[in-house]
């Protein structure tokens, strides 16, 4: 069928439109005189008639379309709103009550109808549904397992080729909305906030948490940077070695416990976005989740949060039980069972029949003692599907621990591998400019941002690929894993430098490495040197990662756009409709899915690094990390809403395993601020005349755990 918009095969098209879709490889990409292209042709005529004839059960509406390179076959669908709202009640899904009603969260039901605030969306012309609720009421009943649903797990069906992609549509009205609202408008303003709620309506409440971290990061950037301005001013001014001590001083308690206060008013901040949500008494959890990849061995037993629970016993007392049941029938009734067994045996060996010829293909590799321990294996399950025992997959400790323990090792010699190019470059840092104009100082920063940068996304392919091996049975452990990996990698990579600077250096006594004049005036410390490098660091980060963020899926899609043009042009050439134009549904399936929100949160965490632990050292970085942040949010908004296929709308109640990355750079801002104070800057001997390394032992021990106990 040529592309075309509108023609449902079954009902008509919603007034909204298309809201989810499934992608299959179009005719062009299979040779006619090619028998393997043929047979999986003829495989995904199968997939597609299977998956359209599930999808018209369920109650939706379909439409299939060849794009005009004939290299994709979409399968769009819908519910209609009245089905929407059967299966809507059928769910329970929950929706916001009008204020008059309380206010809070509800399961929809019908005769309740009016009593939502979805009811006023109605009254605007509008459909009840908002276009993120009926994503996700499609997405449930796709998965849905019983009459009303298609039980479908998209993600094995894409695991296993059946589709190439599944995405849902961007629904014009509101997408142009928000592109306006969260990207342009008021762009001048720095205090300007993203409209929250709305990209919640629209994204899901996973990244609208994350807009809102950021922004309110935001807001606590401004409270440093109020202070940080006029503590450079004095620096720079050099005004006098006291006054420029205490407020080092000063400043150096402002960081150290500025972190703490921002995790704690964050996660009060968080509580009231999910009561504000109605996301407090979220039913999802990413660890039930099981992963399409996950491979394990079949056993009798269920998973739960600490482990595996394994139900041998319990069949064996199953068996035993129903042994002497049988045992204890009258034996006419155990001839009747006997029967009934042979019965069963018969339509077991039937069921194993037809998978005979494979049998006989492993039977030439297998020895006779290990088919036989698959026999007893098969009736081991097939017995404890019978006795209504779960049967789940299981893969060994030990064996995740060996793959654990390799991760761990890789991450550590990677690690080590940028910490010790790093202190190479700085270590040699005055050779590479020597003989260079001033200007050239510089070089060597740069060139350490860039190389950060370098290694950031190697290790982000590296550790993916470690991670996948690692066999992780939920979501949520696959990404705490991942995150685990990429912070622990990256606070080494990106903080090497400044460590070094702060607490390496001085003490080196190669006269070339010695540190210059500080921000004291008689004492001569690495202060100056710190400040240089994270201007450089940031500045390189800020700039390469927005272009990075940005300009390449910006690129991509064009590029994409051009091709397919070309393509479109090559093949109607010679028909009469000469037109390229593509459908709008075939433009979004070219763009690339939007991977994760781990790498935008990523980013943040580590300029929010950046600040709490070497901000003393250049009191403007609170500013310029302020400017990515006011930068990110529209960017990033950007991006997501133009530049990706849409978002599917997931739920989420917290920033997850970044919170606990948060507190270790907290923690560690109190030792790097208590560090730099008594030992980098010697801001202490101006304040209270020279120390000896016993005393500046004793003022570090007494800051940092001042500074530890006004966190707790």
């Amino acid at each position: 069928a040529a592309e075309k918009d509108g023609g449902a095969e079954k009902g008509g098209r919603p007034m909204w439109g298309w809201d989810y879709c499934f992608v299959f490889n179009g005719d062009a990409k299979y040779k006619e005189d090619d028998e393997k292209d043929m047979a999986a042709k003829a495989k995904r005529d199968g997939h597609r008639t299977r998956l359209l004839a599930t999808l018209r059960q369920a109650g939706f509406v379909t439409s299939q379309i060849t794009s005009r390179d004939a290299e994709k076959i979409l399968l769009r669908f819908s519910l209609p709103e009245d089905v929407m709202k059967a299966k809507a009640e059928h769910l329970e899904f929950r929706i916001k009550l009008k204020d008059d009603y309380g206010g809070g969260y509800l399961g929809y039901a019908a005769d309740r109808d009016s009593c939502y605030v979805n009811d006023e969306l109605v009254l605007k012309g509008e459909p009840y549904f908002t276009s993120a609720q009926r994503i996700n009421i499609t997405r449930q009943v796709l998965a849905l397992d019983d009459s009303e649903g298609c039980g479908l797990n998209l993600a094995v069906e894409k695991y296993k080729k059946h589709i190439l992609a599944s995405f849902a549509f961007h629904y014009k009205p509101e997408q142009r909305a928000l592109v306006y609202s969260a990207v342009w408008h008021q762009w001048w303003n720095p205090f300007w906030d993203p409209p929250f709620d709305s990209l919640e309506k629209y994204l899901g409440s996973e990244l609208g948490l994350y807009f809102a971290f950021v922004a309110f990061l935001g807001k606590f950037l401004w409270i440093v940077t109020f202070f940080g301005i006029p503590v450079y001013i004095v620096f720079l001014l050099k005004v006098d070695d006291k006054v420029t001590s205490a407020l080092n001083l000063v400043y150096s308690v402002i960081m150290g416990l500025w972190s703490a206060l921002f995790i704690e008013l964050w996660k009060r901040r968080n509580a009231d976005i999910n009561l504000k949500w109605g996301t407090v008494h979220l039913d999802f959890d990413e660890a039930d989740n099981v992963r399409p990849e996950f491979t394990g061995e079949l056993q009798a037993g269920f998973h739960f949060d600490r482990g595996f629970v394994k139900l041998d016993d319990l069949v064996q007392k199953k068996l035993a039980e129903e042994a002497i049941a049988k045992s204890e029938l009258p034996e006419s009734a155990a001839m009747d069972g006997a029967d009934d067994g042979l019965a069963n045996d018969d339509a077991s060996s039937s069921d194993s029949s037809a998978g005979g010829d494979q049998d006989e293909h492993a039977a030439h590799e297998l020895t006779e003692a290990m088919l036989e321990a698959k026999r007893v294996e098969k009736k081991k399950m097939a017995d404890c599907r019978r006795l209504d025992i779960p049967v789940n997959k299981h893969y060994p400790p030990n064996k995740r621990l060996r793959t654990i323990i390799i991760s761990a090792f890789l991450t550590v010699f990677f690690a080590a591998c940028a910490v010790a190019v790093q202190v190479v470059l700085l270590y040699f840092r005055d050779d590479i400019v020597e003989g260079l104009p001033p200007s050239a100082a510089i070089v060597p920063g740069l060139i350490n941002g860039v190389m950060i940068v370098v290694l950031d996304i190697s290790w982000g392919a590296i550790s993916l690929y470690i991670t996948n091996r690692e066999n992780h049975r939920s979501d949520q452990d696959y990404q705490n894993s991942l995150i685990a990996k990429r912070f622990a990698f990256q606070f080494f990579s990106n903080y090497t430098s400044l460590f070094y600077l702060a607490f390496f250096k001085p003490f080196i006594v190669r006269v070339e490495n010695r540190c210059s004049i500080g921000w004291l005036q008689e004492n001569p410390t690495c202060m100056s040197d710190m400040s240089f490098q994270l201007l450089t660091l940031l500045a390189t980060r800020v700039t390469v990662s927005q272009a990075l963020e940005v300009l390449i899926p910006f690129l991509i899609t064009k590029l994409k756009k051009i091709l397919t043009w070309f393509k479109v042009r090559k093949r109607v050439k010679n028909s009469e409709n000469a037109s390229t134009d593509t459908s709008r549904y075939y433009r979004e399936s070219n763009k690339a899915p939007y991977a994760s929100v781990l790498n935008d949160y990523n980013e943040i965490v580590i300029l929010f690094g950046y600040v709490a632990m070497f901000a003393v050292a250049f009191p403007l970085a609170p500013l310029l990390v302020l400017f990515n942040n006011v930068v990110e949010v529209r960017t990033d908004a950007f991006k997501i809403l133009k530049l990706f296929q849409r978002v599917n709308a997931n739920p989420g109640d917290d920033i997850g395993a970044w919170e606990a990355a948060l507190q270790v750079l907290s923690y560690v801002s109190v030792l790097t601020n208590s560090g730099m104070l008594v030992y980098t800057s010697n801001s202490l001997s101006f304040l209270f005349g020279d120390l000896d390394p016993w005393e500046k032992l004793l003022a570090f021990f007494i800051m940092q755990n001042a500074l530890f106990g006004m966190k707790i």
